[in-house]
Protein backbone atom coordinates (compact mmCIF):
# COMPACT_ATOMS: atom_id res chain seq x y z
CA UNK A 1 0.00 0.00 0.00
CA UNK A 2 1.28 3.45 -0.96
CA UNK A 3 -0.01 6.82 0.23
CA UNK A 4 0.80 10.18 -1.33
CA UNK A 5 -1.16 13.08 0.14
CA UNK A 6 -4.80 12.05 0.00
CA UNK A 7 -4.21 9.41 -2.67
CA UNK A 8 -3.74 5.71 -2.06
CA UNK A 9 -2.32 2.98 -4.22
CA UNK A 10 -2.00 -0.76 -3.96
CA UNK A 11 0.50 -2.91 -5.77
CA UNK A 12 1.17 -6.49 -6.60
CA UNK A 13 4.84 -7.40 -7.01
CA UNK A 14 5.69 -10.38 -9.21
CA UNK A 15 9.18 -11.63 -9.92
CA UNK A 16 10.39 -14.48 -12.03
CA UNK A 17 8.62 -16.23 -14.84
CA UNK A 18 4.85 -15.85 -14.65
CA UNK A 19 4.42 -18.66 -17.24
CA UNK A 20 1.13 -17.48 -18.67
CA UNK A 21 -0.19 -16.32 -15.30
CA UNK A 22 0.13 -12.65 -16.23
CA UNK A 23 -3.61 -12.26 -16.72
CA UNK A 24 -4.23 -13.86 -13.33
CA UNK A 25 -1.89 -11.31 -11.72
CA UNK A 26 -3.79 -8.42 -13.33
CA UNK A 27 -7.18 -9.82 -12.36
CA UNK A 28 -5.94 -10.44 -8.82
CA UNK A 29 -4.85 -6.84 -8.20
CA UNK A 30 -7.93 -5.46 -9.96
CA UNK A 31 -10.39 -7.51 -7.91
CA UNK A 32 -8.65 -7.29 -4.53
CA UNK A 33 -8.19 -3.54 -4.73
CA UNK A 34 -11.91 -2.95 -5.25
CA UNK A 35 -12.27 -3.27 -1.47
CA UNK A 36 -10.32 -0.03 -1.21
CA UNK A 37 -12.75 1.94 -3.35
CA UNK A 38 -12.82 3.32 -6.88
CA UNK A 39 -10.17 5.97 -6.37
CA UNK A 40 -7.28 3.76 -5.35
CA UNK A 41 -4.50 3.46 -7.93
CA UNK A 42 -3.52 -0.08 -8.85
CA UNK A 43 -0.01 -1.15 -9.84
CA UNK A 44 1.40 -4.40 -11.18
CA UNK A 45 5.17 -4.45 -10.71
CA UNK A 46 6.96 -7.18 -12.65
CA UNK A 47 10.54 -8.17 -13.43
CA UNK A 48 9.91 -9.27 -17.01
CA UNK A 49 8.52 -7.86 -20.23
CA UNK A 50 4.73 -8.07 -20.33
CA UNK A 51 2.92 -9.25 -23.43
CA UNK A 52 0.76 -6.84 -25.41
CA UNK A 53 -2.32 -8.76 -24.30
CA UNK A 54 -1.42 -8.29 -20.65
CA UNK A 55 -0.81 -4.59 -21.19
CA UNK A 56 -4.29 -4.31 -22.76
CA UNK A 57 -5.77 -6.19 -19.81
CA UNK A 58 -4.01 -3.79 -17.43
CA UNK A 59 -5.46 -0.84 -19.32
CA UNK A 60 -8.96 -2.32 -19.27
CA UNK A 61 -8.74 -2.84 -15.49
CA UNK A 62 -7.01 0.51 -14.74
CA UNK A 63 -3.93 -1.33 -13.51
CA UNK A 64 -0.66 0.49 -14.14
CA UNK A 65 2.09 -1.95 -15.20
CA UNK A 66 5.65 -1.20 -14.11
CA UNK A 67 8.36 -3.35 -15.69
CA UNK A 68 11.62 -3.46 -13.73
CA UNK A 69 13.83 -5.65 -15.87
CA UNK A 70 17.11 -5.08 -14.02
CA UNK A 71 15.99 -7.25 -11.11
CA UNK A 72 15.76 -10.34 -13.30
CA UNK A 73 19.28 -9.74 -14.60
CA UNK A 74 21.09 -8.66 -11.41
CA UNK A 75 18.82 -9.84 -8.57
CA UNK A 76 18.54 -6.23 -7.41
CA UNK A 77 17.08 -3.04 -8.85
CA UNK A 78 19.29 -0.71 -10.82
CA UNK A 79 19.27 2.97 -9.91
CA UNK A 80 17.33 3.63 -13.13
CA UNK A 81 14.64 1.09 -12.27
CA UNK A 82 14.35 2.43 -8.71
CA UNK A 83 13.76 5.90 -10.12
CA UNK A 84 11.33 4.53 -12.71
CA UNK A 85 9.33 2.87 -9.92
CA UNK A 86 9.14 6.06 -7.87
CA UNK A 87 8.41 8.32 -10.85
CA UNK A 88 5.66 6.07 -12.22
CA UNK A 89 3.89 5.79 -8.87
CA UNK A 90 4.17 9.49 -8.05
CA UNK A 91 2.97 10.53 -11.51
CA UNK A 92 -0.01 8.17 -11.38
CA UNK A 93 -1.02 9.20 -7.90
CA UNK A 94 -0.86 12.90 -8.70
CA UNK A 95 -3.17 12.46 -11.71
CA UNK A 96 -6.82 13.10 -11.03
CA UNK A 97 -9.28 10.38 -11.81
CA UNK A 98 -11.29 11.15 -14.96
Amino acid sequence: VVRLGHSYGIGSLKSGNLRGRESHAVEEIASESRYFGPYVKRFLVVTKILSDGTKKLCNANTVIPIQLLSFAEKNHLSDEDRQKLVDTIVEAMQRRRR
